[in-house]
């Protein structure tokens, strides 16, 4: 949508690359049909370039020159055509689509494991039709956003659920048509968290925003059902819009003492911000499906902090309360946040105990919960290094590689071992030397 200076509303029609096609007024009448990238002239190939429509030759008197839309200089993948020298600025760099290539090396290799990251100049792994270059960074691709969606989907159905259970069990009101509207909302809410996480791939502070939509999403769902409020598509986005200001507030680290005491104050804390996040959640809400806001906000504190304590619980249950890493650990943490250039609120949490830690000693990293059932340097470092993974590739897409290269590892055995193959993520786990060159955070 864009408003011109006669303050008329125009809309910009996209493709699935975010390409500009077409330009439509209030009236839904079509004004501009742009062929690609270029009014009429023709249509660019997959790199950009102009070309005829109907014998797609390269041959146009002036392919550049005036050929954008009169409402906007934005063509190729919605960025910024430079037509006087036939260049598309992408702001991070310069791209030319006739050599299909930047003008600048990328500052970072986008994919330690794919060859095609290692030539700086290439455009999107010299496949344009899969990726685009929102930035002019780095290439981001729509299978990466689908799986952390699909990924934040089921962990957003199963929380959510499992939430709802507990609660609605405690207070004697469990009904199966709640725990499926549970489910759904969650697998809702957690697939915009997921798609949030793999589209702000390399922020942490993105992964915070997606990772606490997952999270409260599941709880102000859960909570409400389990109190037996209404769930409707308002109060679905309201939760959403709680999540971004949950994920915008720092989450509990731990404190010096013993688990009873850190599960108390984890559960104090996130149930305090889940109740104040659950009441902007209901304002929100109310005011999209027209009800009363201050019954709305009141009822959102309560079922967000319900929400919250359950879903807190069953965190400290599972992977274990938070413990604090002893000196020698935290200054390779500190130098690994610096070598990262990590300073964000999405701080790590250190767990140990629970019903994990009886069944396994293996580490384990879940957003940014990072399980160590080992009180030993090298445990700590290697689920470090997984939690700067989450953060370069999204936490979704993060945790749906790591379950791939363990499937794998189990069906082939030591013919095909992670750890030791140079590209996987548990490679560059066990060796951060070589993750921090690849990566240059």
């Amino acid at each position: 949508m864009h408003r011109t200076i006669d303050n008329k509303i125009y809309y910009l029609h996209v493709d699935y690359q975010n390409n500009l096609l077409a330009i439509s007024n209030e009236a839904e009448q079509l004004l501009e049909r742009i062929s690609g990238v270029y009014i009429e002239q023709g249509r660019s190939d997959a790199w950009g370039r102009p070309r005829k429509n109907i014998d797609l030759e390269y041959n146009l008197p002036n392919p550049f020159g005036g050929s954008s839309s009169s409402f906007t200089m934005r063509g190729y993948t919605f960025h910024e055509h430079l037509e006087m020298v036939g260049l598309i600025n992408m702001n991070g760099r310069v791209y030319d689509p006739i050599l299909g290539r930047m003008l600048s090396p990328d500052n970072l290799v986008p994919d330690a494991a794919n060859t095609q990251g290692y030539n700086r100049y290439s455009y999107c792994y010299n496949n344009p039709l899969k990726y685009t270059d929102p930035d002019g960074n780095e290439p981001i691709t729509i299978s990466a956003i689908v799986i952390g969606m699909a990924y934040g989907a089921i962990i957003g159905a199963g929380t959510s659920a499992a939430v709802y259970t507990s609660s609605s069990l405690a207070m004697g009101n469990f009904n199966v048509n709640d725990l499926g509207k549970a489910s759904l909302m969650g697998a809702i809410g957690g697939a915009v968290g997921g798609g949030l996480g793999a589209g702000f791939a390399g922020s942490a502070f993105g992964q915070s925003i997606g990772f606490g939509v997952l999270k409260t999403t599941t709880a102000n769902v859960a909570g409400n059902l389990a109190l037996g409020n209404k769930m409707t598509v308002g109060s679905l986005v309201g939760s959403i819009a709680g999540g971004i200001l949950y994920g915008s507030i720092p989450g509990f680290t731990g404190v010096a003492g013993g688990s009873l005491k850190n599960g108390m104050m984890e559960m104090i804390h996130n149930t305090s911000i889940s109740g104040v996040t659950g009441g902007v959640s209901g304002i929100i809400g109310a005011g999209i499906d027209g009800k009363d806001m201050a019954a709305a906000y009141d009822a959102g504190i309560v079922a967000g902090a319900l929400g919250g304590a359950v879903s807190s619980g069953l965190m400290v249950s599972i992977f274990g309360s938070a413990v604090i890493p002893s000196d020698n650990v935290r200054d390779v943490v500190k130098k690994y946040n610096s070598q990262s250039n990590n300073n964000s609120i999405y701080a790590p949490v250190f767990r140990r105990g629970g019903l994990y830690g009886l069944f396994s000693s293996r580490g384990v990293t879940w957003g940014r919960n990072l399980v160590v059932p080992q009180n030993d340097q090298d445990t700590y470092t290697h689920e470090y290094i997984h939690y700067l993974q989450a953060i370069k590739q999204g936490f979704g897409n993060m945790q749906m590689k790591g379950i791939y290269e363990q499937t794998k590892y189990i069906i082939n055995g030591e013919n095909w071992n992670p750890y030791y193959t140079k590209g996987t993520n548990e490679y560059y786990a066990e060796h951060p030397k070589e993750f921090f060159r690849l990566y240059k955070h």
